[in-house]
């Protein structure tokens, strides 16, 4: 008894099944389909009978740019850490010009402050 044949992925639903990459470092490959009709309406921006339909291509084509998603990190993800972080920068920038004003009566009172 012979062996069942692979079916290949030549034709699914009417549509071609196409494998690409998108770059050559990566090796991922991914599945384009598209599906020769008419076209009722003549567009300018379509190809002439053909429609491309892309089906399931992640938001990276390349390793580079799935390692850069992972490594960026969710700051203030919450809207109420954003608040509590310009609430913080405001306290501080409130205290270092307190600290300034301290130091400058300091300096007026030793007499070494010269504004000009």
């Amino acid at each position: 008894m012979a062996a069942p044949k692979k079916q290949a992925l030549d034709d699914v639903k009417g549509f071609r099944v196409v494998e690409l990459g998108f770059s050559k470092e990566s090796k991922a490959k991914h599945q384009l389909l598209w599906k020769q009709h008419v076209v009722k309406t003549y567009d300018l921006d379509k190809p002439a009978e053909r429609t491309l339909f892309v089906v399931n291509v992640p938001p990276y084509v390349t390793e580079r740019n799935r390692k850069k998603k992972k490594q960026q990190k969710l700051v203030n993800f919450y809207s109420f850490q954003d608040r509590q972080t310009k609430m913080d920068h405001l306290a501080q920038l409130r205290k270092k010009f307190e600290e300034d004003k301290k130091r400058i009566t300091q300096m007026r009172t030793s007499r070494k402050f010269k504004p000009y």
